[in-house]
């Protein structure tokens, strides 16, 4: 909700400031629990078993896990006053994204230069309009054209893979689906499953 916003916009403000490196829209595990022990922000301790079950952590370098910033926030864990109907959680941002892609493709599918000419005047609240996309951005969206025969469906999961490249701050990584389970802190505790990690084991990151 629009009220709860400001609340999920200051989380978000804390992890960029934490983020590995300018814009990868990641916060190293040992940093996002650091600041849980050394700078009170007590509710970055959730226990790596449950940002997996979220969605939350990128573990393609097992040796350096990281948050992943927009899946972070969008996780049911940052829901507030969930009841048996509804959930009040922060606001994706990329849907907003998306949908000025929508507006302006007119269409289910889009050509690798058509969307390419669109995102490089699409801000969003840490990229600037006007930017030049990257080497790796334009070839992962030629790729993304050459699997597809150049009309690339906007709503499927490899164009959200490009989307979270292109805004990691913003869009969330696509997980493939049934391979996680985000539940609710409320729905983790009735299961039994821990939810906040121990003091000792945030420590050995």
């Amino acid at each position: 909700g629009r009220f709860q916003n400001q609340e999920c916009l200051d989380l978000k403000k804390t992890l960029v400031a934490l983020e590995e490196s300018s814009g990868s829209g990641r916060v190293r595990l040992a940093d996002f629990y650091g600041s849980a022990l050394n700078a009170g922000q007590w509710q970055f301790s959730e226990s790596v078993e449950y940002l997996r079950q979220l969605g939350a952590l990128d573990e393609s370098d097992s040796s350096n896990l990281r948050v992943m910033i927009p899946n972070y926030l969008n996780a049911p864990s940052n829901c507030i006053a969930s009841s048996a109907y509804y959930g009040v959680c922060c606001i994706d941002e990329c849907e907003e994204i998306l949908g000025h892609v929508e507006k302006k493709v007119r269409g289910p599918t889009a050509h690798p230069t058509e969307i390419a000419n669109i995102i490089v005047n699409l801000p969003s609240a840490s990229v600037a309009a006007g930017r030049k996309l990257s080497a790796t951005l334009m070839q992962r969206l030629t790729e993304l054209g050459d699997h597809h025969g150049n009309r690339i469906p906007i709503h499927g999961r490899l164009f959200a893979q490009w989307m979270h490249l292109a805004y990691p701050r913003e869009c969330p990584f696509p997980h493939v689906s049934g391979t996680i389970q985000p539940k609710t802190a409320k729905e983790m505790k009735a299961a039994g499953q821990a939810i906040k990690a121990q003091k000792k084991v945030m420590q050995q990151y």
